[in-house]
């Protein structure tokens, strides 16, 4: 939780709800001076309402920001490429992953492919004097 929302709430339903003091199950949206109330689901667990989520620009605390798909929190606009609304780090760490899912996959198939007989007697070892004179 951004900590100039904490301060901006004070005394707010949403920080009564957020502290877990008995508030109601009602929550607004962290952005300073909004005050729409959140269903239950991914607006609700972020505390952030739609049209904040799909803002391509907010001012919060002073600073330009932008709300991230990904990591569900506001950043600055230098972490965003263009009107993307996922930051670079969390695009850098899904690529990451989908390059180790990638490289387990090709190990696997590679470990289940029948290995190649191997040849036995004066073939098999000619060959084998021709690797150790190279």
């Amino acid at each position: 939780m951004p900590a100039n929302s904490a301060d901006s709430l004070a005394g707010s339903p949403a920080s009564a709800a957020h502290s877990g003091c008995g508030g109601g199950s009602e929550r607004t949206c962290q952005v300073p001076g909004c005050q729409a109330t959140l269903g239950a689901g991914f607006y609700w667990k972020y505390r952030v309402c739609q049209p904040h989520s799909r803002a391509p620009l907010l001012v919060l605390e002073g600073v330009h920001k932008r709300f991230c798909q990904q990591c569900s929190k506001f950043h600055t606009l230098e972490a965003f490429d263009g009107e993307r609304h996922s930051c670079r780090a969390s695009l850098a760490r899904h690529q990451q992953r989908r390059q180790r899912l990638r490289l387990q996959r090709a190990e696997e198939e590679e470990a289940q492919r029948p290995q190649p007989k191997r040849k036995r007697g004066a073939a098999a070892k000619g060959q084998a004097e021709e690797e150790d004179t190279v």
